[in-house]
């Protein structure tokens, strides 16, 4: 049996032909140009192309990114949809990766291809214009290659213009240059603003798929359903009417910033339409294979609870790595005293069809509450963990569509500290960090941090002033589209004000260091864990007071200190505080 709208939802999938772009394309596919959703890197794209256009020279265009980011499709779109026709007269090369004969490596292939831009034939004053989509790691390998010895000039500018490296600065037009670029490498699939996050992007992308509009070839799949026999209990059916929820997408959006900005998961525009696809249509799913009377046996059951797309987004594992990743954040792996209730008292009951039928009123999954009888599965202890999961996933999706107080304080942290002339707006959190400094290993007042805790009897001591760095500039805030998923802070101990130190902070350490302001002490664990911060205190402490003063203090009595000083002429001086 053909079902049309799964079909349609196939295109999202990365093993897809729809997924990667021809460059050199000139028809014009419908579905791609429906599937098309502006971001910034299009408007950066075009305003360079433009002042490449204005000069009658030779030029070569690097469209740097990661697999999947959309890096072909842009050049897709420019050469086949958009109206300025920007690429005319251009070469374009869209798979750097893979080589044209079987005699060639893909290193020698791209090197035929880019000979126009060697050493050798770079001013022979031929006015090539060309453009090539290439990955940072084909782009890496090819100039270390023995072929890209002879583009030393290449080197050069990918070297002098940081394209490897994790610098998240915009590319600038070089005037009169041979080499132009832009980059995808950390342009985020949202925006950071004064106010939040700007998810519009990832926004525009769910509603191309689930918009009910006549130009929306899933939507216009989606009503061809009505007319199956299998409609009112197909699982993709309901998945896909679920997923028309603005509220469900913004959940789904919530849980993809997770990932990014707590897990510092790299996600392509790809990945995004991949997941859409996973998140409607459950592995191994055959239209053939649904029955009105099979929804009534407990496996088969079981197979269409475990095919929606709440439990898809949190309980079914190995779909994909993004998947995996998603499911990290559900509400069953935030175990609360809350959770435990419910689960005991889900647990003893053998009313479970009103459970399921409350929490689905309103939803698609509704009209399937009494196909499947539930209450004849109420002694059964893995058909009830089923349908538990089920409830709290789908409860979770309808009604936590908002971040937490604690993560909007790190992306607003981030901005900031991204946003140099309003680092000092970080007052909050260095001054927080600060005590993280000095109770690293363990809190003995103000201005005094421990280096040595080594003996089981005493901790050695030292004076340690800080001053908070934050760096100003005259740029004015402005929404973020490149940044990294941390938070840069910088101090200068008092008497090295040439020496700043800087660290990285992620999302788990932010975490701690705010639970530390508020007289949390860090376990070994924790110091294990964050190894970099470890470092970090450790380079500052270098810096302290030891080579002056350092203090002993007696371990189970804090209040007995004895003080060791250095004076003039290299004479000690000691004296003991009570």
């Amino acid at each position: 049996m053909k079902c049309e709208l799964i079909d349609q939802l196939s295109k999202l999938r990365k093993q897809s032909v729809e997924a990667v772009d021809n460059a050199t394309d000139e028809n014009i596919d419908d579905f791609k140009k429906y599937i098309h959703v502006k971001r910034n890197v299009e408007d950066e794209l075009r305003e360079l192309l433009k002042k490449v256009n204005s000069k009658n020279q030779k030029s070569l265009v690097l469209l740097c990114g990661s697999a999947g980011d959309g890096k072909s499709h842009l050049i897709y779109y420019f050469n086949s949809i958009d109206r300025e026709h920007l690429l005319d007269g251009y070469e374009k090369y869209n798979d750097a990766t893979e080589s044209s004969a079987p005699e060639k490596t893909a290193m020698e292939t791209l090197a035929v291809r880019l000979q126009a831009f060697d050493d050798d034939h770079l001013e022979d004053g031929v006015n090539t214009k060309m453009i090539i989509a290439i990955n940072l790691g084909t782009l890496n390998k090819f100039i270390d290659s023995e072929e890209g010895k002879k583009f030393s000039k290449l080197r050069e500018y990918v070297e002098s213009e940081s394209i490897l490296t994790n610098s998240t600065k915009k590319a600038e037009y070089k005037e009169n240059g041979f080499f132009q670029h832009v980059s995808f490498a950390d342009f985020q699939l949202f925006s950071l603003t004064s106010s939040g996050v700007d998810t519009t992007f990832l926004q525009n992308i769910f509603h191309k798929v689930f918009s009910e509009e006549a130009e929306n070839p899933f939507y216009m799949a989606s009503r061809e359903c009505k007319k199956c026999p299998l409609n009112s209990f197909c699982v993709v059916n309901h998945n896909y009417q679920f997923m028309k929820r603005t509220n469900v997408q913004k959940s789904v959006i919530n849980r993809l910033l997770e990932v990014v900005l707590k897990d510092k998961m790299i996600i392509s525009t790809r990945d995004v339409f991949n997941l859409i696809f996973d998140s409607v249509v459950p592995p191994a799913f055959s239209p053939l294979n649904l029955s009105n009377n099979d929804i009534k046996d407990k496996d088969k059951m079981k197979n269409y609870i475990n095919g929606t797309t709440p439990m898809l987004l949190s309980e079914v594992k190995d779909i994909s790595p993004l998947m995996n990743q998603i499911q990290a954040h559900s509400v069953l792996k935030k175990r609360s005293q809350k959770i435990d209730n419910q689960i005991i008292e889900f647990h003893v009951t053998n009313n479970i069809e009103k459970y399921f039928n409350d929490v689905t009123q309103n939803t698609p999954y509704h009209e399937v509450t009494n196909l499947m009888q539930l209450n004849n599965f109420g002694n059964d202890v893995e058909a009830k963990k089923c349908v538990f999961q089920f409830i709290e996933n789908i409860t979770g999706m309808l009604s936590n569509t908002d971040l937490s107080q604690d993560f909007k304080e790190f992306i607003n942290c981030i901005y900031l500290s991204t946003n140099q002339k309003y680092e000092n707006e970080l007052e909050s959190f260095y001054t927080d960090a600060q005590k993280a400094i000095e109770c690293w290993e363990g809190s003995f007042g103000e201005n005094t941090i421990c280096i040595d805790d080594s003996n089981k009897d005493y901790w050695l001591l030292e004076s340690l002033e800080l001053n908070q760095n934050p760096k100003e500039n005259s740029e004015e805030k402005h929404d973020l589209d490149r940044f990294k998923p941390y938070i840069n802070i910088s101090f200068t101990p008092g008497e090295h004000e040439e020496a700043s130190e800087t660290v990285s902070i992620d999302y788990l350490l932010f975490k701690l260091i705010r639970n530390i302001g508020k007289g949390y002490r860090p376990t070994v664990k924790d110091k294990n864990y964050h190894a970099e911060f470890a470092g970090f205190v450790k380079k500052l402490s270098d810096q302290g007071k030891q080579n002056k003063q350092v203090m002993i203090r007696k371990k189970g009595n804090k209040d007995l200190k004895y003080i060791f000083k250095v004076k003039p002429g290299n004479k000690f001086e000691f004296k003991v505080e009570k």
